[in-house]
């Protein structure tokens, strides 16, 4: 009997996992192509299933690593995947799962790229990877086809085809939503801006794709004679965002501000300190700092993505897929939730202050 792997044969052939175990059992999309390579390889090298293998997984450990941003103080977006990779790792408890957290700062490509290379990647049977840096991610995603490790990737998309499976929001069809909120009343006129938050001078992939899709609402609707203005935040500097900000509202009145990123309380807070009102202020994710002026109304909604729900789907999708065989599917994707004032739970904000 031949000990080769899947995940042996997925290395030669230079795709993911999931694509052999496609081929194998005949199910999923596979080009012609691949497939033919797939099935001379397993062929070749006389794969043959092991019967015993999904109940003998179970009797052994795994062993998975996190890559993510880290925390930022009360209010950052990344304590939240973060509980619910605490969460996943809880109720996997009994299976002997661990998982090796490796956090780096969210800004800074350097120290990403120190800790992909400093870490033996091989010895986990999966990585959870949440991507900040497009390029140097989609190469580190390349990095671990080659070691034969199966990645699941949440947060943000990205355009490889080496993955297990994406958890996460449409970012595009969420940006959409978002601009159909921000232009109830405007009578198709008006001013809005759009403010995002980039790591660096290296723009997240969902965050521009959220950009994306919030104009392509816009430039759907053939009575909008209106504006829009982009804000770029470079890094961490709120400084640089207070003054840009300053320029822009002494020289239009703005009707709305659509954040595409959690931190739409930075927004908020300058606002108030400006004693700005009067336009409608939007963006994303349940974090304190969102909440509190959410609740105070002077931020109108907020768009959910889930963060804990897709680090936690996310390793449990590692999971399944080692122990039981069980492909998940390459895209899954989570709700778009529209959170107001009115639909928020009254004690939602002293849920997320404990996470």
């Amino acid at each position: 009997m031949s000990n080769v792997r899947i995940k042996d044969i997925a290395r030669l052939a230079g795709v993911s996992p999931g694509t052999v175990d496609r081929v194998i059992h005949n199910r999923g999309e596979v080009s012609p192509v691949t497939r033919d390579r797939i099935r001379r390889l397993l062929k070749e090298h006389a794969y043959t299933p092991d019967a015993m293998a999904s109940k003998l997984s179970l009797k052994k450990q795994f062993r998975f690593a996190v890559l993510m941003p880290g925390q930022e103080g009360p209010h950052a977006f990344w304590s939240l995947p973060r509980h619910g990779v605490d969460r996943a790792l809880h109720e996997l408890s009994p299976f002997q799962v661990r998982a090796d957290i490796h956090e780096h700062p969210p800004f800074r490509k350097e120290d990403f790229l120190r800790l992909v290379a400093d870490v033996d990647w091989t010895a986990c049977d999966g990585v959870l990877f949440a991507p900040v840096f497009p390029d140097e991610s989609v190469r580190f995603v390349e990095r671990l086809r080659d070691l034969g490790v199966p990645v699941v990737l949440f947060n943000s998309h990205l355009e490889c085809p080496d993955v297990l499976s994406y958890v996460g929001q449409d970012a595009f069809r969420s940006g959409r939503v978002g601009a159909h909120l921000m232009q109830y009343g405007l009578n198709g006129s008006g001013h809005l801006a759009l403010v995002n938050v980039l790591a660096g001078r290296h723009p997240k992939s969902h965050v521009l794709a959220r950009e994306a899709g919030f104009r392509d609402y816009f430039g759907t609707q053939p009575q909008w004679q209106g504006s829009i203005d982009t804000v770029n935040l470079m890094g961490e500097d709120l400084g640089e965002l207070g003054r840009r900000m300053d320029e822009l509202l002494d020289s239009r009145a703005i009707d709305g501000i659509f954040v595409t990123s959690s931190r739409v309380h930075v927004l908020a807070s300058y606002l108030a300190d400006r004693k700005v009102t009067g336009l409608r202020l939007g963006g994303y994710d349940l974090v304190p700092g969102n909440l509190d002026h959410l609740r105070e109304g002077r931020i109108d909604f907020l768009i959910s993505q889930h963060p804990e729900e897709q680090a936690f789907k996310g390793l449990v999708t590692l999971f399944q897929w080692l122990a039981h065989k069980r492909e998940p599917s390459l895209l899954q994707w989570m709700p778009i939730d529209i959170i107001t004032r009115e639909n928020m739970e009254p004690d939602q904000n002293l849920q997320h202050m404990h996470l």
